[in-house]
């Protein structure tokens, strides 16, 4: 895709999830590096969706802490 047309396609996304009372909010995990999307419904500030979920968020951190830890020759058992 061309940066014209991602760019129309989030202005339609945008559109779409304003009718919808939802605003989307992209993060960085300072972790994993990974991008982290939610949607939020704006009236209530509540989190209805993330991508990737929080669950796997953790998940990824917790595996990148322990290959951080085997490559100092640190291992803690917990």
């Amino acid at each position: 895709m061309q940066p014209a047309e991602i760019n129309k396609a989030l202005v339609q996304v945008n559109d779409y999830l304003q009718q919808q009372s939802r605003t989307l909010q992209f993060s960085i995990d300072q972790t994993t590096h990974q991008t982290i999307i939610k949607v939020v419904d704006q009236s209530t500030g509540q989190v209805l969706r993330q991508i990737p979920p929080e669950s796997m968020v953790i998940l990824a951190q917790r595996l990148q802490e322990m290959q951080h830890m085997e490559s100092t020759g640190v291992v803690v058992k917990t």
